[in-house]
């Protein structure tokens, strides 16, 4: 990993634990975490990077007191938030398999 690839994936880490702690509050910002899971992409993360961001924010979120008394759909808004995030990676698997079957049609 490059360095600036290494900040990258520190910035977003930081991003990624405030717009979950904000989801938590409220129900989990698609938005926000679609915006997220394509940032991820772009810094040439895979899914599993993203997956561990993901646990290191959701435990930091936990430890929280005001997480802590406030525990009602907590893994629920978690969970959504974690599964708006991903979504992007599905998308950006079906365009490399779509340009892998558009170079072995050109071949």
């Amino acid at each position: 990993m490059t360095l600036r690839s290494k900040h990258s994936k520190d910035g977003l880490a930081q991003r990624y634990s405030a717009a979950l702690q904000d989801g938590l509050a409220r129900d989990a910002s698609e938005q926000s975490a679609g915006s997220l899971g394509r940032e991820a992409i772009a810094a040439g993360l895979d899914s599993v990077d993203l997956f561990k961001i993901h646990q290191v924010a959701l435990a930091a979120a936990l430890s929280s007191t005001a997480a802590s008394k406030k525990n009602n759909g907590v893994a629920k808004n978690a969970a959504s938030f974690l599964y708006n995030a991903l979504a992007p990676f599905g998308t950006a698997d079906g365009v490399a398999i779509k340009r892998k079957g558009n170079l072995t049609q050109a071949n």
